[in-house]
């Protein structure tokens, strides 16, 4: 017998500009972040009134938003009755109106996403009464359903609160609080819990005691949680406070791109999976997604069969400024690797005619088939698929 042959066969932040003007101020904060753009203050003059007015410094810019803090001398709740301006619908940022029996009320109103906007807003009140507001303009606001959370709290001491708010359902909002006090003489201290006092203003009746004072409370925060502020007033006496947190828009990232190395990977080897983009602080994930190839576990993807398709995906998650982001899919190319030594054993010798005779083939990979060959010989002859040998000659 001469020989016998088996075969077998077998994927950068942007930075902003620091600029002052009257009654404004805007200032640097990181993207997804509301930014102040500037304020304006009104209030009733000598006497009571039924409505006042409050003048932005300068036109709204359009999809920005308003948020008002009005406080006011009223023993009755939702004192304010509504706020008209041209370019904008005005709402009472949910429960966010305390209300002192003694004579103090705050509010707080805000206008998301104005249009064309005038600079002049009219407060109009249910009842003549002295009051006082804070306007502010903000971008980076949420256009849509903004007020995530408010609170109240009212007393009669030196220690104002806002109230504190239930869990924030956003990582980053804006939080806006109003301390209303019943004399303009008495002033506040420094905002609690780092927030800042943009504003104040007080109605101009010249006795002190009859009048309403507001001061407009900021802050901003990147992560969820009950948040409240106040401060310390110059002298006990009745007070009114109130809070409203806003959602900011986040932004979108930077285009993701994920990426294999190596791109071409044989059966039995490994990529490793890297991204390139994507922006902020969020958590990196792979998918292989319907790929019938190969899967992935962490940043390593591995080759399930050669023969099946192998697309991945990379997801960065939101973070306290951005959206999540996921990446367009890259194509790993899957190959076949080389296999095991193939051996085939025959009987040593044979005589013509003789039967039963058979090839038997081991070793290899896979699951793919041994396919037999006598390849030149002369004396001899095998099945293909069983090896069976059949002795056509004596040598």
């Amino acid at each position: 017998m001469r020989s016998i042959y088996a075969m077998r066969t077998i994927m950068p932040l942007l930075t902003l500009l620091v600029s002052f003007f009257l009654f404004s101020a805007i200032f640097v904060q990181s993207a997804g972040a509301a930014t102040r753009i500037n304020n304006g203050v009104g209030s009733t003059a000598t006497t009571t009134a039924t409505s006042f007015t409050v003048t932005m410094p300068a036109t709204p810019v359009n999809g920005n938003t308003l948020i008002a803090v009005i406080s006011t001398r009223s023993t009755t709740a939702n004192r304010v009755s509504g706020i008209t301006q041209t370019g904008a619908t005005w709402t009472r940022a949910g429960t966010a109106s305390a209300t002192n029996a003694t004579g103090s009320t705050t509010e707080i109103w805000y206008a998301p996403n104005v249009s064309s906007a005038a600079t002049l807003i009219t407060i109009n009140l249910t009842a003549a009464t002295r009051a006082a507001a804070v306007v502010t303009q903000y971008s980076g606001v949420l256009t849509a359903s903004p007020v995530d959370l408010t609170a109240t709290s009212t007393g009669t001491s030196t220690t104002s609160a806002t109230g504190t708010t239930g869990t924030t359902t956003q990582a980053s909002e804006l939080l806006i609080g109003g301390i209303g006090l019943v004399n303009s003489g008495y002033t506040l201290g420094t905002p609690t819990n780092s927030f800042t006092a943009v504003a104040n203003r007080s109605s101009g009746s010249a006795t002190a005691a009859n009048n309403a004072r507001v001061y407009f409370l900021e802050g901003s925060v990147a992560t969820t949680g009950t948040y409240s502020s106040g401060g310390t007033v110059s002298t006990s006496s009745a007070w009114s406070g109130a809070i409203a947190t806003f959602k900011n828009a986040l932004i979108n990232q930077a285009t993701l791109t994920a990426i294999a190395t190596p791109s071409t990977v044989a059966y039995g080897s490994t990529s490793a999976l890297t991204t390139t983009g994507g922006s902020g602080s969020g958590t990196v994930t792979f998918s292989a997604g319907a790929s019938t190839g190969c899967s992935v576990a962490g940043t390593t993807l591995s080759v399930t069969n050669a023969s099946g398709t192998c697309s991945i995906t990379a997801t960065k998650a939101a973070d306290a400024s951005y959206n999540a982001t996921t990446s367009a899919a890259a194509t790993v190319t899957l190959t076949k690797t080389a296999q095991a030594t193939v051996t085939v054993t025959a009987p040593a010798s044979a005589t013509y005619g003789q039967t039963g005779l058979s090839a038997v083939a081991s070793g290899g990979s896979g699951t793919g088939a041994y396919a037999y060959d006598a390849g030149s010989s002369t004396a001899c002859s095998v099945i293909t698929a069983t090896g069976a040998l059949t002795i056509s000659a004596a040598s």
